[in-house]
């Protein structure tokens, strides 16, 4: 009998989408039979009252201090490859190089980037592989480490900012972003887009806390505009979906309201177009439904610069203002042939069940 590989997956609770990440490559390796497979939220693993300031920290940069946040995203960048942070990580990383010397792992996943990781294997007596799974449209200096054995990206267009970060093209795979099992297959016509129904059907996401601005101003807008059905996903945001809740005996069948929703592959099929934020996840979502997308005020950082990504591929536009978000609605919808041309440049960015490549490509490298 051949034992088994030990599979460690190495992520991070800062934003949902490494999680969700984590769980979708978990899934795709329980499916084809290998059952040692166990996801690690490293900072709350290792330092977990640290791990709760931390995070609260970031979310309130998140929402409330863009500028210090924007500031944070693009300086970090810079110390990434110096000596201060080589030292920082040998004085942060020693809980977590005792964790990885206690699951001794035979192949680690890593959805978020932690450089002691990296750290870790350069110096461990223990042999592994170091897998990177990059989660978002754009690569942040902290991803990049040599230790690092192979790399999985979202996009043909990142090759070249990694190549510029010192990563050789043979480690480099372009996978897409993994994604569940419900969007394996997907019927790429949505039932939103028939020709028969009365109106058209927008879908806002706020996100899995509900981070999206302007919500509720958003929906009153789009619902003075007779031609248009509403839904909204408030994620978490009780608040959010209390205030909207109100506005359904006004507006009868044309809102609906959703709280946290676990299948919303569902609501992206009966959709014509969705407006939301540019995480790595929910983009990679819209490649898999085929959704063309709004992007409403991204945050300065990560989601700026997914949001660049998917406005220069023709896939999406990326809006400032409520009266700019009216004006492309209307272009988009009513203007002849836009939705389609989106749809053909999501098309183009679709490279297939991206789990199911990331794990067939893990385990040729090591057969």
């Amino acid at each position: 009998m051949v034992l088994q590989p030990k599979i460690l997956v190495v992520t991070s609770s800062f934003g949902n989408g490494h999680k969700e990440v984590s769980k979708a490559l978990k899934s795709e390796f329980e499916h084809i039979n290998f059952n040692d497979v166990t996801i690690i939220d490293i900072y709350e693993e290792a330092y977990p009252t640290i791990n709760v300031f931390a995070k609260n920290i970031h979310l309130q940069l998140f929402q409330h201090a863009q500028t210090i946040y924007k500031w944070f995203f693009y300086g970090t960048e810079k110390l990434f490859s110096t000596v201060i942070f080589d030292r920082l990580l040998e004085l942060c990383g020693k809980n977590i190089k005792s964790i990885l010397q206690k699951e001794k792992p035979d192949i680690i996943i890593t959805t978020f980037p932690v450089g002691s990781v990296a750290k870790w294997k350069k110096y461990s007596s223990h042999p592994c592989k170091l897998y990177t799974v990059v989660t978002d449209y754009y690569i942040h200096r902290s991803w990049i480490h040599n230790e690092i054995d192979r790399y999985y990206i979202a996009t043909e267009g990142l090759i070249h900012q990694m190549v510029n970060l010192g990563v050789s093209l043979s480690k480099i795979f372009v996978s897409g972003i993994p994604l569940r099992q419900e969007f394996k297959e997907i019927d790429f016509l949505n039932e939103g887009a028939s020709n028969s129904k009365s109106n058209d059907q927008i879908l806002i996401v706020a996100g899995a806390v509900g981070l999206l601005k302007d919500v509720e101003k958003m929906a009153k807008q789009l619902l003075a505009e007779t031609k248009l059905n509403v839904a909204v996903v408030c994620g978490y945001n009780r608040i959010l979906y209390n205030k909207l809740s109100k506005l359904n005996e006004e507006y009868k069948e044309r809102l609906q309201v959703f709280g946290y929703v676990n299948n919303i592959r569902n609501l992206y099929k009966k959709s014509d177009l969705l407006i939301t934020k540019p995480g790595g996840i929910t983009l990679s979502e819209c490649i898999a439904c085929n959704l063309p997308t709004i992007l409403y005020k991204p945050t300065p950082g990560q989601e700026k610069e997914n949001s660049r990504i998917f406005e220069n591929a023709g896939a999406s536009v990326t809006v400032k203002s409520l009266n700019e978000l009216t004006f492309y609605i209307n272009r988009i919808l009513f203007k002849s042939n836009h939705l389609e041309q989106m749809k053909s440049s999501l098309t183009a960015l679709n490279k297939g069940f991206s789990s199911q490549l990331i794990v067939n490509d893990i385990f040729s490298s090591i057969s």
